[in-house]
């Protein structure tokens, strides 16, 4: 096994100002894109996928899928 390389200490990192310890960070907008949040699992993507481009659901009444 080869020796372990020294490695020379960090006296500072710079950061920048938005990630600066003891700051929260800035909401991002728009990274969920419109879709619901809180849904998770394959379940729900696929009641994601049934969706249609306007954003409502295509064939769900309730929990159920129902055929047509």
């Amino acid at each position: 096994m080869a020796p372990l390389m020294a490695v020379p200490a960090v006296e500072s990192i710079n950061l920048p100002a938005s990630l600066e310890i003891g700051k929260e960070r800035p909401s991002v907008k728009g990274a969920t894109s419109g879709k619901k949040r809180g849904r998770v699992g394959e379940r729900s993507r696929i009641l994601d996928a049934l969706e249609d481009t306007r954003g409502n659901p295509c064939r769900r009444r309730g929990d159920e899928l129902e055929e047509n």
